[in-house]
């Protein structure tokens, strides 16, 4: 039994200490003390607002001036559906300017409803920074070797597909981190604008139709969510489930042998 708890102790030390060697590259501005005290806390922000409206012309001039407000800002509307309806918005804008596209709407009317909500992606931010500038790095090292042209013809061609690969891992690692920082340096602002008794007396289909639209989008934002969550977490997850698999494989032979014995 202490043979077994023993090398338990072990195989847990082992991936512990894997997890932590991984962490100075997502934490690179964190060199020294005064550059973690520095370090800029990046947030993903969402904020929904919805109001209710007399009718489909106001919903319009409303998400005109909301859109109007979010360009002025620097951001711009990623969605926009307008109808008689009401009108549903999905805006694009800096953190700061978030109030100042809440006033548009608390301009006309009281919100019916309001929530926002954060994330901190620095570490992962940093992470992916951090592993363009090594990718940079290697392909700067590559392109020396090229260009010294030392070795024979194979270790030449070896070179240059080594070179591409590394290529095609910049580009979709700076595609990444575009995005990244494009969901930092803008915040969502989804708008909702909805008109008074839209669905009182609507027909049934048109009912289920507004109904599917709304859908629809609160789905997209709830996909868009767990798929980036699940990406950002799955190699850490993967990590710790290898090492609970191995250190239950190494305990059931432990058993099997001191049942055998």
């Amino acid at each position: 039994m202490a043979r077994i708890l023993l090398l338990t102790f072990l195989l847990l030390s082992l991936v512990c200490g894997c997890g932590k060697s991984q962490a100075p590259r997502g934490g690179a501005a964190q060199a020294t003390g005064k550059e973690s005290v520095a370090r800029k806390t990046m947030l993903e922000i969402r904020v929904d607002l919805a109001m209710d409206v007399a009718s489909g012309d106001e919903a319009a001039r409303i998400a005109r001036a909301a859109t109007d407000r979010a360009n002025a800002a620097g951001g711009f509307a990623e969605s926009s559906t307008i109808d008689a309806n009401g009108s549903h918005l999905v805006l694009r804008v800096p953190p700061a300017e978030i109030e100042s596209v809440r006033a548009v709407l608390a301009g006309n009317g009281p919100l019916s409803h309001e929530t926002r909500s954060s994330r901190d992606v620095t570490d992962a931010v940093l992470d992916l920074d951090a592993r363009v500038k090594s990718s940079k790095i290697e392909e700067a090292r590559l392109l020396e070797l090229l260009q010294n042209k030392t070795g024979n013809l194979a270790d030449v061609l070896a070179v240059e597909r080594a070179l591409a690969d590394v290529r095609e891992r910049i580009e979709r690692l700076e595609a990444e981190q575009r995005a990244a920082h494009g969901r930092v340096d803008l915040a969502v602002v989804a708008v909702h604008l909805n008109v008074r008794g839209a669905f009182d007396g609507a027909p049934f289909g048109q009912q289920v139709v507004l109904a599917a639209r709304e859908g629809v989008m609160v789905a997209r934002t709830a996909g868009v969510l767990v798929v980036t969550t699940t990406l950002r977490a799955g190699p850490t997850l993967l990590l710790f489930g290898a090492g609970a698999w191995a250190i239950a494989r190494v305990i059931r032979r432990l058993r099997s042998r001191a049942i055998s014995t």
